[in-house]
C-alpha cells in the first residue's frame, strides 16, 4: 500500500473547531499523547492527528499560544520555588536563590527580541524563542548549577530525592 500524503489544508475552522484544536494543541504541548487528546476533546484519534496538516495556520498559532502559556506556567514555578528558598534557614539556600532571582529580573529587563529570528522579519520574537536564546547564552555546566542543582536541594530538602532514592 503506498503512503498516504497528508491531506490537503481546509478552510478556517468555525469557533467551536478552533477550540477544539487549541484544547488538543496545549494537550500535544503538555506531552498528552495523541489518543488521549482524542478522548478529552471528543474527536476521532484520526481527525486530531489530521489537523495540523489540515489546518496548519490554526494549528502552528494554537501550537505557539499553548507553549507561551507552558512557558509562563513554569517560569511562575521556578520563581516561586527560588522565593520559598530565600526563606531557607540555610544561608547558602537563601543566597543562591537571592542570586537566581537577580539574574532572572536582570535577564526580563535587557530582554530584547531576536534580530536574527522573527525581528528581521518584521515579527516579534516569541516567548519560547527569547527564553532560549537567553539560555543558549549559557553552557550545559551552567544551566546544570542554576537550575537541575537547586530543584535536586529543594527536592531533596522536602524528602522528594531523585527517582531510585
Amino acid at each position: 500500500m503506498p503512503p498516504r500524503s497528508p491531506p490537503a489544508a481546509t478552510p478556517t475552522p468555525g469557533d467551536a473547531g478552533r477550540a477544539q484544536i487549541l484544547k488538543a494543541a496545549l494537550l500535544r504541548a503538555q506531552g498528552v499523547a495523541w489518543t488521549a487528546v482524542a478522548k478529552e476533546v471528543g474527536a476521532s484519534l484520526a481527525q486530531v492527528k489530521c489537523w495540523p496538516a489540515r489546518h496548519p495556520k490554526v494549528w502552528r498559532k494554537a501550537t505557539l499560544v499553548a507553549e507561551e502559556q507552558l512557558l509562563r506556567e513554569a517560569t511562575a514555578e521556578s520563581v516561586l520555588t527560588l522565593r520559598k528558598q530565600l526563606r531557607s534557614a540555610d544561608d547558602k539556600t537563601s543566597r543562591d536563590a537571592a542570586q537566581r532571582l537577580i539574574a532572572f529580573r536582570i535577564a526580563w529587563r535587557n530582554r530584547r527580541p531576536s534580530k536574527a529570528r522573527g525581528a528581521a522579519a518584521g515579527k516579534p520574537a516569541t516567548l519560547a524563542r527569547r527564553v532560549a536564546d537567553y539560555l543558549e547564552r549559557f553552557t550545559d555546566a551552567d544551566l546544570d548549577a542554576m537550575l537541575v542543582g537547586p530543584l535536586l536541594e529543594v527536592r531533596a530538602a522536602a524528602g522528594d530525592g531523585p527517582p531510585g532514592d
